[in-house]
C-alpha cells in the first residue's frame, strides 16, 4: 500500500536552510562583484499533520556563487546559485502517546539559483 501526501494535507510546514562560511571575492571593480562562499550547511523542516509533528535536522556542506553588478549608486543587481549536499540527518516524530528519534546518514542536494536586486540606503 502506497499513501501520498502533498502540501495541501498538513496543518503546517515550516522549514529553513542556512550556509555558514566565509565570503571570497575573486573579481572586483567599482560596479561589479564575483564571491564565492563555501561552509557548512545546516536544513531544518518540521511538518505538522492531524496529531503527528515530524522535525528533520540535516547537516552537510553548500557553496554560493554571487555575481553583483552595481547600477547606480543606489541599485544594484544580484545573480547567484547556492549548492548544497547533505550527508547526516537526526529526525523526531512526535504523537500524543509516544516520541521517537532517529539519526543516520542521508543524501540531499538542494540547488537554488537566486536573482534579486539591492537597494543601498
Amino acid at each position: 500500500m502506497s499513501v501520498t501526501k502533498d502540501r495541501g494535507d498538513y496543518d503546517s510546514l515550516f522549514g529553513f536552510s542556512v550556509l555558514i562560511g566565509p565570503s571570497f571575492s575573486f573579481f572586483r571593480t567599482e560596479k561589479t562583484v564575483f564571491a564565492l562562499s563555501p561552509g557548512f550547511h545546516y536544513t531544518f523542516l518540521t511538518a505538522d499533520l492531524d496529531s503527528t509533528v515530524t522535525s528533520g535536522n540535516l547537516f552537510g556542506v553548500g557553496a554560493n556563487l554571487e555575481l553583483g553588478y552595481k547600477l547606480t549608486d543606489l541599485i544594484y543587481l544580484r545573480a547567484a546559485l547556492e549548492a548544497s549536499y547533505d550527508f547526516f540527518g537526526i529526525t523526531r516524530t512526535s504523537t500524543h502517546s509516544r516520541n521517537s528519534f532517529g539519526s543516520g546518514s542521508t543524501s540531499n542536494l538542494q540547488i537554488s539559483p537566486k536573482v534579486g536586486i539591492g537597494f543601498n540606503f
